[in-house]
């Protein structure tokens, strides 16, 4: 994991307070996997091999997230 200072770099998500009316919020897990997701996305357009991932966009496995998450 990277620390505070090299994330703070890295830039910034905004969200909704109407997030806390989404039907799956009050689920921890499910909740804290779809903050995971929004911040490993993309941020600007990358190459991935031969392909372009798009902002907005995430290549990962469940390896991946899991070790992100901690879930």
């Amino acid at each position: 994991m990277c620390n505070y200072e090299q994330n703070k770099q890295r830039g910034f998500i905004k969200s909704f307070r109407s997030m806390l009316d989404w039907r799956w919020f009050r689920f921890p897990n499910t909740s804290h996997l779809f903050m995971t997701l929004l911040l490993l996305a993309n941020h600007e357009d990358k190459k991935w091999g031969e392909k372009t991932v798009k902002r907005g966009e995430l290549i990962t496995s469940v390896q991946h997230l899991a070790e992100y998450s901690g879930l």
